[in-house]
């Protein structure tokens, strides 16, 4: 059975189990919120009052950002641009899947049950992005089989992490630096020890760019810049601090692009 065949049979049959799994766990443990559930609405219920119209622009922009922003960032592989965004993709929704069971267990349950919102969403795509930041330092090395798995083995760390942070150390990590970011990359390099091959040290043919699939991650750059605002206020409180947190990222961006605007302009070499 020759490797492509082997995959053919493997990645379906393990993407079913997990989906049958999934749908099992959620029939048994999950149920909806407040705001969400039909039976606790009725003509006294103020409808524009519901967290949806407060929480959605948000879910929106960060959806954005992870299925266009990394998947168009993580094909800058001249031969894997493609498989970048595809399995960017497939590896994006089953991790929000299972963030939500994972992070409802320790964020949301109660009486025997994860009560689902919008909040989920967005908690579970800030544990999809750390997933999707570990993803690029294995990017090229690892089949799709390895990155769900990858993602599977992530998320509950993650959780756990993020739970202890939150409600032991009390830090209000406002756009994920230390729980996101910190965290993922470590991760990601974690898994390349794991998977290190002294044959690779001196790279690998394919890991070429090309100048379409420059112009690919440049397009996930722009996408991810235009909607970090919203990453990182998302999660702080309402009223001020989320309106600080806006102002404050596109300030720092703004600021960080002109900078390194300039210090390109100093050091290249030519007139290119």
């Amino acid at each position: 059975m020759t490797a492509s065949t082997s995959l053919k049979l493997r990645l379906p049959t393990f993407v079913l189990v997990l989906e049958v799994v999934m749908i099992a766990l959620y029939g048994i443990f999950v149920t909806y919120d407040d705001n969400s559930n039909a039976k606790l609405q009725n003509n006294e219920t103020d409808p524009m009052e519901n967290s949806m119209y407060r929480d959605y622009p948000y879910f929106a922009d960060i959806q954005v950002m992870i299925f266009l922003g990394f998947g168009c960032l993580l094909a800058f592989f001249r031969f894997y641009g493609f498989s970048g965004m595809v399995f960017n993709f497939l590896t994006a929704t089953l991790a929000i899947q299972w963030a939500i069971l994972i992070q409802g267990y320790f964020q949301f349950y109660s009486d025997g049950k994860i009560h689902l919102g919008l909040i989920n969403l967005i908690n579970a795509e800030f544990a999809c992005a750390v997933v999707l930041i570990s993803f690029g330092a294995v990017l090229g090395k690892t089949g799709p089989v390895q990155l769900l798995v990858m993602a599977l083995l992530e998320i509950p760390i993650f959780a756990v992490t993020e739970w202890a942070v939150l409600k032991y150390l009390r830090i209000n990590d406002a756009g994920g630096s230390i729980l996101i970011h910190l965290f993922a990359s470590y991760f990601g390099l974690g898994v390349t020890f794991v998977l290190y091959c002294p044959s690779l040290n001196k790279g690998h043919p394919k890991e070429t760019t090309s100048y379409n699939s420059d112009i690919l991650s440049v397009m996930g750059t722009l996408f991810l810049w235009v909607f970090w605002p919203s990453f990182n206020s998302a999660l702080t409180f309402n009223g001020d601090d989320q309106h600080r947190a806006v102002l404050h990222t596109f300030l720092g961006l703004s600021s960080s692009t002109i900078t390194a605007s300039l210090l390109r302009l100093s050091v290249q070499c030519g007139d290119k």
